[in-house]
């Protein structure tokens, strides 16, 4: 399998630098029109992708919700196809796990997404779950984030 091409690369190519090619990229107004158009090129030429990991930590958002469901049934899958519909028109993607209708894997499931950076969770809670503190602190630490951020999954 081929390494995937990196800035790295297509600067090395261009015998630009790679702060360069990362300006030409986002279309900085300093970077002159030629050089911009040879960045494209080769980065198209190449397949150049960029790494959504990286720019994930970077930009601390990777565009993804959580949403924990207790099972599959017709209505929650329903409930899930309408959240996908929603996030991907926002650029979203959605990461669905089930609780089995089991508060310990709920709790589980709710921290797995959490370290995945979810920008947002959805959780229609498990019939064992009668206390909300794994709730309440996601609550509690993201309280003002909604208003900072502007994301309209909070």
């Amino acid at each position: 399998m081929e390494k995937p091409a990196t800035i790295k690369d297509i600067a090395k190519r261009l015998n630009i630098s790679i702060s360069t090619v990362s300006r030409a990229m986002r279309n900085a107004p300093d970077v002159n029109a030629e050089t911009k158009r040879a960045v494209m090129a080769l980065s198209e030429e190449l397949n150049y992708q960029p790494n959504r990991l990286a720019l994930s930590l970077k930009q601390k958002q990777t565009h993804t919700i959580g949403v924990i469901i207790p099972n599959l049934d017709y209505m929650l899958s329903t409930m899930v196809k309408g959240i996908d519909e929603v996030a991907l028109e926002a650029g979203y993607t959605v990461m669905v796990c089930q609780s089995n209708e089991s508060f310990g894997r709920e709790i589980v499931n709710t921290r797995r997404l959490l370290d995945s950076l979810v920008d947002g969770l959805i959780i229609s809670v498990s019939s064992e779950t009668k206390v909300f503190d794994h709730i309440k602190k996601i609550q509690d630490k993201n309280a003002d984030c909604a208003f900072r951020s502007g994301n309209p999954f909070y």
